[in-house]
């Protein structure tokens, strides 16, 4: 075994980003954005936690989603920042459910609603396929699969991808003043 030498931190180092990635483009290997849960621990949160928790919790912990998962530790859902603190917070009070009971299972993109890339058709592919694949999908989540094994393998944010890329998301539009009366007064 051999020692290695340590050396003190200068002035000049500073902390650096995934998004401070230069090298990274269309042409990038898919693997190379995928955040991969043999690598990463996912980002997890439970289903009974309320909104305004999950809220807080997405807020100081600077993540833009959490897999959402059950007592047996399994994924059911997705949650972001956006899902729990819009239009579908107001469709939840509308049915007359107090705003700190609204739970997490309430508000996320169910297991049923996601789709998944196959793992093994990914290691083929570039940065540019999985974000066409999404777009023409209208999706903003996809998970990965590998199929042989039976793991959620990890996830695609279309947000997070066009972050890493430097490139602008068509933002959807926030619902009109009448969409928003309708959903309280159906």
């Amino acid at each position: 075994m051999s020692s290695l030498n340590l050396s003190k931190l200068c002035a000049d180092d500073h902390l650096i980003n995934p998004t401070d990635n230069t090298t990274l483009n269309l042409q990038s290997p898919a693997l190379q954005i995928l955040n991969d849960f043999k690598r990463y621990k996912p980002q997890i949160i439970e289903w009974r936690t309320s909104a305004v928790d999950a809220q807080n919790h997405l807020r100081f912990s600077h993540l833009s989603y959490c897999i959402v998962v059950d007592e047996q530790n399994e994924c059911i859902g997705i949650v972001d920042q956006c899902l729990i603190s819009g239009e579908r917070i107001i469709q939840e009070v509308s049915k007359g459910i107090q705003r700190q009971d609204i739970l997490v299972s309430d508000l996320m993109i169910r297991r049923e609603e996601l789709f998944a890339f196959n793992y093994s058709e990914l290691a083929k592919s570039q940065v540019v396929d999985v974000l066409e694949t999404l777009n023409c999908q209208g999706l903003e989540y996809s998970l990965v699969v590998d199929e042989f094994n039976h793991e959620i393998r990890g996830v695609f944010s279309a947000k997070e991808i066009a972050e890493l890329l430097e490139m602008e998301l068509e933002s959807k539009s926030r619902p009109s003043f009448a969409e928003i009366f309708s959903v309280i007064h159906p």
